[in-house]
């Protein structure tokens, strides 16, 4: 090789160095000319950074720890709140999340890196754990290498640690640690709140008794309808001896019951839940409340009166039902009916042209009409019934039966859910309370002065225009006329 030599004359000599001559002698046996006489001028670059290697390891910590504290708190937060705005809130959540794990994963990152130096300077290591070590991090294979794993177990740990927070995704919400650990912990789930729903509508008749119906009161900004059609007795409510008195039902009442009828529930407005549970709510409540209700007993069953019957006859017998008769279907429904044109000669709207005084029973409730029902059942099994009555087994597959309803007062108990703004409904329980009219309809021609020829016994139980609870009564029977006028089967 060729070297160079300096002498005091500065002539350069060129040598041929012995080939066992050392280039780089021993750690113990180096020259100390190796350095240039102005080397000791020459000092390393001293930073603060250089001094405090370790802050970036104990800043991403921190970093980390506020970040979770954070994320764990905004959750905690948000827990049992309204799941409104979920997509925001999501974000906000998974934004928290991902910064935690970060700043976790680079203070591990930086902790790693200052754990290799140390596992440098104290452990011999092989070539291939020398290779893994610094890759370990981003290289999974390199982080399962058993030269690193048997040399720099610690560097190793940090390396597996960094992959776990990478890779958690744990839905087990029950450990605040695991939940900052986790960008989609969030979630919605259904829960209840006992609170009280003010928008729960029921239904309050007492109202027919309480409120005229030329000035009811709205509800809700919702114009209210009265139940019933009304007549007078004179054009104006201040002329002596003017009252009203009962009509017919209102027209409303049939489209409430059609609606109801062909959904099979009650009509509500298309803001019906909104009102009752408020906006992006969904409930469920139980009320009570008092309206009409028939409650029915049977009089006959397979052609033998109950004991349910007593005296009580039915306007019909069972010899007008199969198999004797020619009915398969048969009721009478409108005996003993208020008559809506109580006086013959009157003026439009129901005011009579004669002066008063008027008949007594003019206008009054007599007597609320009983639902009398009879149909058959039938016994064969076969699924094939007779063809006439000359086929075998006419006889002896049908059966007869009558039952009557009578308009009650009733309880009703409720149970209304609301789920995506869909209603649904379950009757709890009803109980019957009182007939509405506690008459009994009699076979006497009534002549009083008005059209209506009905006669009830007790007549002290009979309602007046003039008393407190007509328009209670009146309500009662216009629910009673839209049930009554409805009932039809059509015979096969």
């Amino acid at each position: 090789m060729y070297g160079i030599s300096s002498e005091s004359n500065n002539v350069m000599d060129y040598t041929i160095s012995n080939g066992d001559t050392e280039l780089l002698n021993a750690p113990g046996k180096r020259s100390q000319d190796v350095l240039p006489d102005y080397a000791a001028a020459i000092r390393r670059p001293v930073t603060l950074w250089s001094l405090h290697s370790g802050w970036t390891m104990y800043a991403f910590l921190l970093l980390g720890l506020g970040f979770a504290v954070g994320h764990h708190q905004y959750y905690m937060y948000l827990n049992g709140t309204p799941a409104d705005e979920q997509v925001q809130k999501m974000r906000y959540g998974t934004v928290l999340a991902f910064l935690t794990k970060a700043s976790l994963v680079a203070a591990v990152i930086a902790a790693f890196r200052q754990r290799i130096w140390a596992t440098l300077v104290s452990t011999p290591l092989a070539l291939k754990a020398l290779d893994c070590l610094p890759a370990a991090p981003s290289d999974l294979l390199a982080a399962f290498n058993p030269d690193a794993i048997r040399s720099a177990k610690i560097a190793v740990f940090m390396a597996w640690f960094s992959w776990q927070v990478t890779f958690s995704c744990i839905t087990d919400l029950s450990s605040p640690m695991i939940v900052i650990l986790a960008s989609q912990s969030l979630s919605v789930e259904p829960t209840i709140d006992v609170t009280t729903c003010p928008g729960a509508k029921v239904l309050n008749f007492n109202r027919e008794t309480i409120e005229e119906f030329r000035k009811l009161d709205p509800v809700d900004n919702v114009p209210l309808l009265p139940a019933s059609y009304w007549n007078s007795t004179r054009f104006s409510t201040t002329q002596p001896y003017w009252f009203d008195y009962y009509h017919a039902p209102f027209v409303r009442l049939e489209q409430l019951a059609t609606i109801a009828l062909y959904q099979d529930q009650p009509a509500t407005g298309s803001n019906a839940s909104s009102i009752a549970c408020g906006h992006d709510w969904d409930c469920s409540f139980t009320v009570k409340f008092v309206a009409p209700g028939y409650k029915c007993d049977d009089i006959v069953t397979e052609g033998v009166f109950t004991k349910a019957a007593h005296d009580i006859r039915p306007p019909f017998d069972t010899s007008i039902l199969l198999p004797l008769g020619r009915y398969s279907y048969y009721a009478v429904t409108h005996l003993g009916d208020y008559a809506d044109q109580q006086m013959g000669d009157v003026f439009p709207g129901g005011i009579p042209k004669s002066e008063p005084p008027w008949p007594k029973h003019f206008g009054v409730f007599r007597t609320e009409p009983v639902l009398w029902i009879g149909y058959i059942s039938v016994l064969t099994s076969s699924g094939r019934l007779p063809e006439n009555r000359t086929a075998p087994g006419w006889n002896e597959s049908f059966s007869p039966n009558i039952i009557r309803c009578e308009n009650y007062e009733t309880e009703y108990t409720v149970f209304f859910e609301y789920i995506n703004e869909l209603q649904k409904i379950r009757i709890l329980d009803r109980k019957y309370i009182a007939p509405i009219l506690n008459t009994t309809l009699t076979q006497d021609i009534a002549n009083d002065g008005t059209r209506d020829t009905t006669v009830a016994i007790p007549e002290s139980n009979y309602v007046f225009p003039q008393d407190e609870n007509y328009g209670y009564v009146a309500a009662y029977h216009s629910f009673g006329c839209k049930h009554s006028g409805n009932i039809y089967k059509i015979i096969r």
